[in-house]
């Protein structure tokens, strides 16, 4: 809600239209943020040909999510068992995009498998991994 007034703590709430203006700006449902990456702000258009759309933004967007240094999907970790199985992790992910019933299903098994008190992979490689692995079930479950 962006209307002035009081706010359920009883403060006085008086900057709505300042905080409507913030929103508006990155929120994901005012069509020219739609296809604009939330991290590092590129914005990904539509490509038209003759034929008609050659190349989605929302396609394009969901691949840059990926490969976003500032993105939570890529591992800060410079171990390079973290960076493969996050490559693979990724991978996964954007070949079962289409496939909502074989993702689910992939993400539950690698949260089981990634799980720091449930894995035999060293504990720091494990939180890594699983943090990506929620990131990735909590951008599904939207």
């Amino acid at each position: 809600n962006f209307t002035n007034g009081y706010a359920i703590d009883g403060r006085l709430v008086c900057d709505g239209k300042s905080r409507l203006e913030a929103h508006l700006k990155t929120c994901r449902h005012v069509p020219t943020n739609s296809n604009t990456c939330e991290y590092c702000g590129r914005r990904f258009a539509d490509i038209y040909g003759t034929a008609g759309l050659k190349a989605s933004g929302r396609q394009q967007l969901e691949g840059h999510l990926l490969t976003c240094t500032l993105a939570p999907c890529r591992s800060q970790s410079g171990d390079p068992t973290v960076q493969r199985e996050v490559r693979e992790l990724n991978r996964m992910v954007a070949e079962l995009a289409g496939e909502p019933g074989r993702m689910k299903s992939f993400l539950r098994a690698q949260q089981l498998r990634w799980h720091p008190d449930k894995t035999s992979e060293p504990i720091a490689v494990a939180t890594e991994v699983f943090r990506i692995v929620q990131h990735h079930w909590e951008t599904f479950n939207k």
